[in-house]
């Protein structure tokens, strides 16, 4: 006898290892999208230090300029009051979200610039203030003496 059609036990068999295949697939993405917050985010971290530790190196001062509302931020070298270099622009590549900088004291969503001075201290302590696809707040602050980044996630600090 020649059956040229599926049973309904074939039929769902077929279904259910499907379903099976996607809800496998499925975290994957969640996890690739938060490694790619994650690498946003420790490599502003990454460049908030390499500014502060280029200061001291090159004995010139360094500057990150953030700006929220663009979603961008530039690392630039002072050589001196007139002439600054822009060593680079960061774009997050992420649903990481800059929501505001507080430099100096009051919250902005426009601009915020941490000046690094020879010695490698900052002009000021501060924080930037940034969201992810999960809606947590996360806020990187930097000390007014050591330049020191810690990093807090709603609230709680996160192990270096």
């Amino acid at each position: 006898m020649d059956k040229k059609g599926m049973t309904f036990i074939e039929l769902i068999t077929v279904i259910a290892i499907m379903s099976i295949i996607f809800l496998i697939a499925l975290p994957k993405t969640t996890i690739a999208l938060n490694f790619k917050e994650r690498k946003d985010l420790m490599e502003l971290k990454r460049d908030i230090l390499y500014a502060r530790n280029m200061s001291i190196m090159d004995v010139k001062r360094y500057s990150l300029e953030v700006y929220p509302k663009k979603g961008y931020y530039y690392i630039n070298k002072h050589d001196n009051e007139k002439q600054i270099s822009r060593i680079k622009k960061k774009v997050f590549e992420s649903n990481l979200k800059i929501i505001f900088v507080n430099f100096n004291g009051s919250n902005n969503n426009e601009f915020g610039q941490l000046l690094f001075s020879i010695t490698g201290a900052p002009s000021m302590g501060g924080n930037i203030q940034l969201k992810n696809s999960k809606c947590q707040n996360i806020k990187l602050t930097i000390e007014v003496a050591t330049g020191k980044v810690n990093t807090y996630i709603d609230g709680e600090k996160q192990d270096e």
